[in-house]
């Protein structure tokens, strides 16, 4: 889903970042770290489309001519739900990839130009 593929994402660049910044303690990560931290994101990015189970049955709009349903997102759930997820799975990933994509950037505009003078 979307949610998940923001959030690997930007666990990806943030990684990327780390292991550029610190890469001796990054060759002693293991694949089981990697692989438990992937796992806590993908659980994590559940959270979303089990967040739509808890709607009120009211809210939901079924058209059996075009066979749609669609969620109202009306009850007093979703008025304070739906602020606090679209932060978390909205705003957080997006700055957290833009917040490790530029150093990362200057870190190898710098490399760069080191080696360049060698």
């Amino acid at each position: 889903t979307y949610v998940t593929g923001m959030l690997l994402i930007a666990v990806l660049t943030t990684t990327k970042f780390l292991i550029l910044r610190y890469p001796l303690r990054a060759a002693t990560w293991s694949t089981r770290r990697a692989h438990l931290v992937c796992s806590v994101i993908w659980a994590s990015s559940l959270a979303f489309p089990v967040l739509l189970l808890a709607v009120d049955k009211d809210d939901i709009h079924f058209d059996y001519r075009i066979y749609s349903c669609e969620y109202g997102y009306h009850s007093d759930f979703w008025r304070k739900v739906k602020p606090i997820t679209g932060f978390i799975f909205g705003i957080v990933p997006n700055l957290l990839i833009i917040l490790t994509t530029i150093p990362t950037l200057k870190y190898l505009a710098d490399a760069r130009k080191y080696a360049r003078q060698v």
